[in-house]
This record gives structure tokens, sequence and C-alpha cells, in this order.
């Protein structure tokens, strides 16, 4: 497992402010990242594991930015695709 240390995207203005105030939060995920993954890949599942500890969280996508480890970090945008869930259950006649 590696530590992935993240954030929001915030505007450089919005960085500056928080970063002064001490304030500029992030976020720590434990992942299995291999060889084979880029950043696009860990931000992805860095999105998908969070949604599903907590359904509002990237549910309409949005930018995360990876600050460790430095190999895959940089500023991503998360895209979502959802598909449609079909059920059915017998009719009252």
């Amino acid at each position: 497992m590696t530590l992935v240390v993240w954030r929001e995207w915030y505007n450089e203005q919005a960085v500056e402010q928080l970063t002064a105030m001490g304030t500029l939060p992030h976020n720590e995920t434990e992942l299995p990242i291999d060889d084979l993954m880029d950043g696009c890949d860990v931000a992805a599942e860095v999105a998908k594991l969070e949604n599903h500890f907590d359904c509002t969280a990237f549910e309409r996508g949005g930018k995360i930015v990876i600050l460790e480890p430095e190999y895959v970090a940089g500023t991503f945008e998360i895209n979502v695709e959802y598909e449609p869930f079909f059920s059915a259950c017998e009719a009252d006649e």
C-alpha cells in the first residue's frame, strides 16, 4: 500500500490565503499502486474510494491535486459517468 497525499483543487488566491492562515487542507489515502499506474489512474482511484465512503465526494467530478508520492503528483480533472441501473419487481394485477 502506498500513502497518497491529496487535496481538492483551489484557485491560486485561495491557496495563498489558506496557506497564510495555516489551514490549507490535505487528505491521506492508502492505495495499492503498481508500476503501470500514472497520476490519472491514482487520481481516479482516490476519487472512487472517497466516493465509496462519502457518496457526495466527487459525485459530479471536479479537480484533485495529488501532492505525494511525487512520481504521480499533479492536478487532475475527475470525470464521472453514470450508467443506468434497472430493477424490476412483480406488478400487482
